[in-house]
């Protein structure tokens, strides 16, 4: 009887360090996977060649453009990065992502974040989502303008009523304070917080004062549908330089988080840790 008692004892030990060892296991897997929380797409550029642009979070997978010198996959600052060709009015190639309504700025926070390098100082788009010549084509847009050598934030349309009663006109009216020199990588994130400012951030820091968006209704801060695009397709003519890592979380990222990235390039941090972004 004492045997099969002991034999009994042993058994159910084993179970349960099974058990436990099961949920040590899948505790550890859940620990170490990667927080992507509020993100909505990533495209690492990462593809090396063709023309295709995977979203490696969510589905917007986009396409390259070939609008007279193709965009090419060179190294960035992790794997590979996104090439344009394109200069002072001159039409080159860029990204193009389909409308998605994921993608639009409704009432709520938004980020989109990226690391850049400038062949030239040749103003373009980096990226634009709508923002066409009226107040009824509303969108957002990073841009690096040609003179001030820095880059700008903007939300709403180009020629809106000046007093914002309809979708404001928030075009350039957030200029970052930073020099962009060409041949160097910068870590960009553009932050649209509903309750206090859109704030441009260079390399972990805030770049500018940042324009209050706070007190604008829903309609001033909404956006159309409309295609994403990056790297050119407006009036000033492509992108000149490189794009690598761009991300759009719908949540609007604090410095420290955004410090982060910068200086994790190409990572996100892992469930658990202080960065997490809800």
């Amino acid at each position: 009887m004492k045997r099969l008692r002991l034999f009994s004892f042993f058994i159910q030990l084993s179970v349960i360090v099974g058990v436990i060892g099961i949920v040590l296991f899948l505790f550890s897997v859940n620990a170490n996977a990667e927080d992507t929380t509020g993100l909505i797409s990533w495209w690492k550029l990462d593809e090396g060649t063709g023309t295709n642009i995977g979203d490696s979070c969510g589905s917007n997978d986009g396409t390259i453009v070939d609008d007279g010198d193709v965009p090419t996959f060179e190294p960035g600052v992790s794997g590979t990065a996104l090439h344009f060709h394109g200069g002072d009015g001159v039409d080159a190639g860029w990204g193009r992502v389909p409308q998605d309504d994921s993608m639009e700025v409704h009432t709520g926070d938004y980020t989109i974040e990226m690391w850049m390098k400038r062949d030239s100082t040749y103003g373009s788009a980096i990226i634009q989502y709508g923002g066409g010549y009226g107040p009824s084509d509303p969108g957002y847009k990073l841009a690096y303008n040609k003179n001030a050598k820095n880059c700008s934030g903007a939300m709403g349309s180009w020629d809106a009523p000046p007093d914002h009663t309809g979708h404001g006109s928030f075009w350039n009216n957030h200029i970052g304070d930073q020099d962009i020199e060409v041949d160097t990588w910068y870590h960009l994130a553009l932050v649209f917080d509903r309750d206090d400012k859109i704030k441009l951030y260079v390399n972990g820091v805030q770049s500018g004062v940042g324009f209050d968006i706070s007190l604008y209704s829903a309609e001033d801060v909404a956006t159309k549908p409309a295609d994403f695009y990056f790297g050119g397709h407006d009036w000033h003519g492509d992108m000149d330089g490189m794009i690598d890592e761009l991300r759009i979380w719908d949540v609007a990222l604090t410095q420290e988080q955004i410090e982060w990235f910068y200086n994790h390039p190409g990572k996100i941090p892992v469930r658990g840790t202080l960065i997490r972004v809800f």
